[in-house]
């Protein structure tokens, strides 16, 4: 699975404009998605496989009765 935050690019710069406040905002938000994202990934068997940036991609191992 491939996820990316959409409109990621567009709320960063809106959030700079805030400044410091406006980044440790953009921060937090993205780590807490991250964090239920990559929970329920794990929850339901997957594996985070990379991260780059706002984007990460998970796989999930064939059941070994699938695989024979």
């Amino acid at each position: 699975m491939f996820s990316d935050v959409s409109g990621f690019t567009n709320l960063s710069e809106k959030l700079a404009a805030r400044g410091k406040e406006g980044q440790e905002l953009l921060g937090s938000v993205l780590n807490r998605y991250m964090e239920l994202l990559v929970k329920a990934i794990g929850k339901s068997g997957g594996d985070i496989f990379k991260f780059a940036g706002d984007a990460l991609i998970a796989l999930w191992p064939p059941d070994r009765e699938e695989s024979y």
